[in-house]
């Protein structure tokens, strides 16, 4: 079986599939699935591909030898697909009518039952229970030249699901009782045709958001199709959840269902060929507030937290780095495998509301002390200005552009950035040379790092500092060469800036006034004060005094932000790309500041002028560890905690 269908698809493994499988009917199993579905639990998979979970559910709801007849009954009643791939979903009809094996004479009327529940159409662009059904054909209903095998059923494009006539059954029970599946994952950037599509019907025009993935459409998807008290779960991407594009859908979520529980895959290879940091969540559709159980009230903090589980704890599952994943998810289909704390592979806890919706965005880790000695407290956004570094676009020819020029240009030539030989080759007068900034590369700046020097300058041509290229002809017949790929630019597209500027040059003081940069992406976060003229890019984020003397001076800053409680807060904060931290300029304006106290921030300063001096030298590494451990004592005691990380 191939491994990509759909752009941004990307099928499941059997055996992740079957673990999911076996938490989320357990947690059906639990005495709260849909009370209307008298028939058995509906389960749909809104984006079935090669029915990796319906055939496992198949096998997992089918008695031991059962007969065709029970077996084709599970189908009709309780297993529903759709996709949009249509060779896609008639190998699925095929495997399912497969595993029913029905009697040669009822081979007909088996396949319509599994055409019916295994449906070829679009999930996203379709009216939803919650309208009522339009008189429009059935969704797996196509027309005689369209059939499988027709030369037009590779063109035909997937028709919208309407989910009340498609799925009567469910639809009559108020809903699907488990929603289950590994959606497609898309980003606009790639996909904009398609976010278009989707943005045109009545679910884009509820949820979507800048920057957000194509699979948070399937989310809010099942949401809108699942029966109150029904279960999701889904395995995606783990970078969404302190994603500023996924703010809308995680609100939903918060209002809507609760988390149960979350199994955090971590940098496991969970599907062939596919890096990154993925994730298993179930959540339960909320009941209506009148039908909602009576219970104890639940902790609202992770200091009252109790040490036996209750009903709304979310329970977290985070495998353990270098655990073989098929063997850990083996183990952890065992009942109550997850509650256990030394389960083999996994470090296990709960957490409450309070602690896993923390600043829209959802905080997968366990509660410790530095959290909480960092709750409710002013924040960095309030007191200071945040900044991101200039878009040159291009400040050089990447990969790509070299490529698509066909020789006309090479591999790093500047464009709007260049270096000192590429300055004396082309002779800028005085005037000319008057454009130029000092850039500095983000791979140049680090945690108390930035060199004195550039190694390169930036043409700074803007709508003020040049209003035409009229005397500055050698910037011309540099840029000239590249005005082909400069016409293009969006911001020229749309008659903001002309062909010759700086696509987002930003404010020029930002780069001129004292400022602490802030690198966006690394291993760990780095945060230096810089007072001369530094010219950067926009992975690079700079934070200003709003009002002198108002709050920290940038030394005392730098020396907080660098600290390990704040890289404690960093890492549970902001997003995980691979070994990196994404510290993005949202994140940056939420970081909990300490109180101000004269003597702590005149010794801090001290330090912290100390640790970049020693940077700056070079070979003085010695000096950076009792340095550090010094900086870390003095804003664990301005935060009011001591002590080693917990």
């Amino acid at each position: 079986m191939t491994t990509f269908h759909e752009p941004g698809g990307v099928y499941t493994p059997a055996f992740v599939a079957r673990a999911m499988i076996c938490g989320s009917l357990a947690a059906c199993r639990d005495g709260h699935e849909p009370a209307a579905a008298p028939h058995g639990l509906h389960i749909l998979d809104p984006a079935c591909g090669d029915g990796a979970f319906l055939l496992e559910l198949f096998d997992a709801l089918c008695p031991a030898g059962s007969d065709w007849t029970t077996r084709l009954e599970v189908v009709r009643r309780q297993l529903f697909g759709v996709d949009i791939d249509r060779a896609a979903v008639d190998a699925v009809r095929a495997r399912l009518l497969a595993r029913v094996a029905p009697e040669p004479a009822a081979a007909r009327a088996a396949r319509e039952v599994i055409a019916a529940n295994v449906v070829w159409g679009d999930a996203l662009t379709g009216a939803d229970f919650s309208r009522p059904a339009a008189r429009v054909p059935l969704p797996h209903a196509v027309n005689a030249q369209d059939a499988p095998g027709s030369p037009n059923a590779a063109k035909a494009e997937a028709p919208p699901v309407n989910w009340r006539r498609a799925f009567p059954l469910a639809a009559a029970a108020g809903g699907f009782g488990l929603v289950i599946g590994n959606p497609p994952y898309r980003r606009e950037r790639n996909a904009k045709a398609v976010f278009d599509a989707v943005a045109a019907t009545p679910l884009g025009k509820a949820w979507r958001e800048a920057r957000m993935d194509y699979w948070f459409y399937f989310l809010h998807r099942g949401l809108d199709v699942l029966a109150a008290g029904g279960v999701l779960s889904f395995i995606v991407n783990s970078y969404w959840i302190a994603s500023s594009g996924a703010r809308r859908l995680v609100a939903r979520l918060q209002a809507e269902a609760d988390f149960e529980q979350i199994v955090a895959l971590g940098s496991a290879p969970v599907f062939p060929g596919v890096a990154g940091r993925h994730m298993i969540f179930r959540v339960r559709k909320k009941l209506p507030a009148a039908a909602a159980p009576r219970g104890p009230a639940l902790p609202t903090t992770a200091k009252e937290q109790p040490p036996a589980r209750k009903r709304g704890l979310t329970q977290i599952a985070e495998l353990h780095a270098g655990s073989d994943l098929h063997a850990a998810l083996a183990e952890a289909t065992r009942p109550g495998a997850y509650t256990h704390p030394d389960a083999p592979g996994w470090m296990t806890y709960d957490l409450v509301p309070a602690d896993l919706f923390q600043h829209g965005r959802i905080v997968v880790a366990p509660p410790d002390r530095w959290q909480l000695a960092l709750e409710n407290r002013r924040t960095l956004g309030e007191l200071y200005d945040t900044r991101q570094g200039m878009a040159e676009n291009p400040p050089l020819i990447n990969r790509r552009l070299a490529a698509e020029s066909g020789g006309a240009y090479h591999l790093g030539e500047g464009v709007f950035v260049l270096t000192d030989v590429e300055l004396a080759r082309l002779a800028f007068d005085e005037a000319e040379r008057a454009l130029l900034r000092p850039w500095f590369p983000a791979s140049s700046i680090g945690r108390y790092r930035a060199p004195p020097q550039s190694t390169h300058q930036v043409l700074y041509l803007t709508r003020g500092t040049a209003p035409s290229l009229s005397g500055y002809p050698r910037v011309r017949a540099h840029l000239t060469r590249f005005r082909s790929i400069l016409e293009r630019r969006r911001e020229v597209v749309s008659g903001r800036i002309d062909w010759w500027h700086l696509h987002w040059p930003r404010d020029e003081q930002i780069f001129l006034r004292p400022r602490v940069l802030s690198v966006q992406m690394g291993p760990q976060p780095q945060f230096v004060v810089a007072t001369s003229a530094t010219f950067v890019g926009f992975s690079i984020n700079l934070v200003l005094e709003r009002q002198p003397g108002a709050a920290f001076d940038l030394p005392t800053l730098s020396g907080i932000l660098n600290s390990a409680i704040a890289a404690h807060w960093f890492n549970r904060h902001a997003k995980h790309r691979g070994v990196k931290l994404d510290i993005n300029a949202a994140v940056l304006r939420q970081f909990p500041l300490p109180e101000r106290c004269g003597k702590l921030e005149t010794r801090l300063v001290e330090l912290v002028r100390q640790r970049q001096a020693a940077e700056t030298a070079g070979g003085a590494r010695a000096e950076a560890g009792p340095l550090d451990a010094a900086i870390d004592a003095v804003v664990g005691e301005l935060y009011g905690v001591a002590g080693p990380r917990p």
